[in-house]
């Protein structure tokens, strides 16, 4: 949770930069962007790094998004035993 948050804070400031860049009608590259923000849309958009960790065969990890965790879960009834177990398990410890 705080890994996606805060790759949202730095994904937010991207687009930002991305509509300024846009507004100003200048050539968009990647060396205009700093390498959190590449990261950042790298993680949402689930390309480069993190299409591996995103892809539905991969079991659910830090590296996921809300939807490609959802997705997995929904498309996978082990991965979903899997979690509601892990998840009940945490529940009744607290």
């Amino acid at each position: 949770m705080y890994y996606k948050k805060k790759q949202e804070k730095i994904y937010k400031s991207a687009m930002l930069k991305k509509r300024e860049i846009q507004r100003l009608r200048l050539l968009e590259t990647p060396n205009l962007y700093t390498k959190e923000e590449l990261d950042a849309i790298s993680y949402f958009q689930g390309t480069g790094f993190y299409s591996y960790y995103q892809s539905l065969g991969t079991p659910p990890n830090i590296f996921d998004t809300r939807w490609s965790f959802l997705l997995k879960v929904d498309k996978n009834k082990n991965m979903r035993e899997n979690f509601l177990k892990s998840y009940n398990r945490r529940k009744s410890e607290n």
